[in-house]
Parts: C-alpha cells; sequence; structure tokens
C-alpha cells in the first residue's frame, strides 16, 4: 500500500522533517521545502543539517521552494504557530492527503494541526492524518527501534500510511483516536519544560518522577473533558511521547525548562536554542483551554506563569507541594 506515495512533499526543513525525509527516501521521491530559501540553498549544497551534526542527507532528497504541490502527499512539519501563515500559501489538489508531524495548540484560536490544515486547506476530514508519538529525529535518523501512532477519521488512509511509513526501525500504530494523539503531543511538549525546570532548580529523581505522574493526570482530566480516549494518553502518543521529551537530553522542551531553572530568562534561552519549542506557545494556549473549558491544570498553570508571567520557578514548586490536601485520584 506504500507504493501509492511515489512522490511525497514535506513542507518544512527542520530536524524532524529531514529525519522524515530521510526515512521515506528509499521508498519515495522526497522533495523539502522551506520558508527561507537560502537555508534550502544551503540544504542541498553541503548536504548537512545545522542541527543533526554528523548527518548527511541522502542525495535521493530534493530542495524546492514550492508553493505549487504535484504529490502523492504532503506531509507537514512546521511549528504549529507557523503552519496557517505558511498553508496558506501552498496549492495542492483536493485529493491530496496531509500527514501532519507538528505538535501543539494554536494561540489564536486554540486548535489542533488537525484543524487548522482543515480551516486553511479547506480539505475533507477524510485527507488529513497526524502522526505523533516518542520520536526524536537524532534518533531516527540513526536508525534506533522507534514506535509512533497515526491517526485520521479516515481508517484507509491511516492503513496506507502505516504501511508507506514501517520498516525494521519504525513501528507504526494507528489509532482513530485523533483528539486524544494530538493532545498527547501538545501537553507533553508543557510538561517536559516543567520537568527541565526541576532539573535546573538542582531537584532529584522523586521530584521529577512526582511531576511527570501528575503531569500525566492533568493530561487526562483534560482530554476526558475533549473526548479523548484514556488509552491514548496511556499509549505511545501520551505516555510515551511524555517519557522521551521529558528525560531525553535530545529535547528541546526540558532544555528550555533546564536553563530557566538554572536562572536563565526565556528570550535568551531561545535565542540561543534557534529552533523552535513548542512547549513555551502551548503553554498559553493550555492556560487559555483549560480556563474556557473549566479544567483544573496546575503543572501546567506554573509553566505559564514562570514562562509569562516570570514567576520565579522556585515559588512555583512550593506552591504546588503546598496546595490543599486531597485524594490522589
Amino acid at each position: 500500500m506504500g507504493k501509492l506515495y511515489k512522490n511525497v512533499s514535506i513542507v518544512g526543513a527542520g530536524t524532524w522533517g529531514i529525519a522524515i525525509a530521510s526515512h521515506l527516501a528509499p521508498k519515495s521521491s522526497v522533495e523539502v521545502s522551506h520558508y527561507r530559501n537560502s537555508f534550502l540553498r544551503n540544504l542541498d549544497k553541503n548536504r548537512r543539517h545545522p542541527q543533526l551534526p554528523g548527518f548527511k542527507i541522502p542525495k535521493k532528497i530534493s530542495f524546492k521552494a514550492n508553493v505549487r504541490y504535484d504529490t502523492d502527499l504532503l506531509v507537514v512539519a512546521t511549528p504549529v504557530q507557523h503552519m496557517r501563515k505558511v498553508l496558506g500559501n501552498i496549492d495542492i489538489s483536493a485529493n491530496t492527503p496531509v500527514l501532519i508531524l507538528s505538535k501543539g495548540i494554536e494561540q489564536k484560536t486554540l486548535m489542533f494541526p488537525s484543524d487548522i490544515v482543515k480551516d486553511t486547506m479547506s480539505l475533507e476530514d477524510q485527507k488529513i492524518a497526524v502522526l505523533s508519538g516518542p520520536s526524536h529525529a537524532e534518533e531516527v535518523i540513526s536508525k534506533n527501534p522507534t514506535s509512533v501512532v497515526i491517526s485520521s477519521k479516515s481508517k484507509e488512509l491511516e492503513k496506507s500510511l502505516q504501511h508507506l511509513l514501517s520498516d525494521e526501525n519504525f513501528r507504526v500504530y494507528c489509532n482513530e483516536d485523533i483528539v486524544g494523539v494530538q493532545l498527547g503531543g501538545a501537553v507533553k511538549n508543557v510538561i517536559s519544560i516543567a520537568s527541565g525546570i526541576v532539573v535546573g532548580l538542582g531537584y532529584g529523581d522523586n521530584t521529577v518522577s512526582a511531576l511527570l505522574t501528575r503531569g500525566i493526570y492533568e493530561l487526562k482530566a483534560l482530554g476526558l473533558k475533549l473526548g479523548a480516549k484514556k488509552e491514548t494518553l496511556n499509549g505511545l502518543a501520551g505516555l510515551g511521547d511524555l517519557m522521551a521529551t521529558s528525560f531525553s537530553a535530545h529535547s528541546r522542551n526540558r532544555y528550555v525548562g533546564k536553563k530557566i531553572g538554572e536562572g536563565e530568562g526565556l528570550k535568551s534561552v531561545l535565542s540561543a536554542l534557534n529552533m523552535s519549542a513548542e512547549g513555551v506557545a502551548t503553554a498559553k494556549s493550555l492556560k487559555d483551554l483549560s480556563s474556557s473549558i473549566g479544567v483544573s491544570l496546575p503543572i501546567c498553570d506554573k509553566v505559564y506563569e514562570i514562562l509569562f508571567l516570570d514567576k520565579d520557578p522556585w515559588l512555583s514548586i512550593q506552591e504546588l507541594m503546598l496546595r490543599n490536601l486531597r485524594d490522589e485520584f
């Protein structure tokens, strides 16, 4: 079924977009585009990505500054907060399926990535799929065994993408709970920032373990209100992705949290990172979303206060510990 996708176009040349391009290159003709033409030219010339040292981009991958895409599959790998602007300039056939790699919640609309694609590109739900799960780009290009989830309202699209992407190093499961899959991918980035903060403050395993466990509880509380399935949030797109993002040195969100916990300001941290950390913008989105539907997210709220209201991280941890005592569930 993967043979249906002879030509694949990827919008976004970040580490994850390049990793998926490299993964698909043996099976399909892969073309990568990016909003910065100079960046594309450097990738094409040097075959090196600045955030993937030591990795040589396969020659089969081409780089083009496209607007009109004549392709069998469009893969979206742009940061969520920029998706609407980028996709608004793209022209594809109404029959072209779209696979979304982006994770987060749009700040202005509180939309998930699949909703942004549907709204911006006027596509039917049956043409949209999302991919999520514990999958650091650095490990995918190194061919570390990785398991992820594909979700769509079309079982046929799920299955065809599952066959396209799966091999001995990359195992894909199907899950029709597209809300839960996207929610897990968004919330885990905020909790990952929190895990970095407590590590930056010098706290140990007790604190991190408690934080992640209660973070999963917050994810499930929000998911229940939004109609997500508990099994999804216990699975690869929820718990699995949360663990990978919160413990790994590859995690940009954990890095941001750690530096803030060590006393650095958000602006300087993001400037030094020179990459997108989706959890920062998503922290604000979650604050607005949880407030609008009446769900309490104490940990996520503290991350928002630290990032956007300059709350002292140490004081935030103390306030979490000194809340009114209650039963665990």
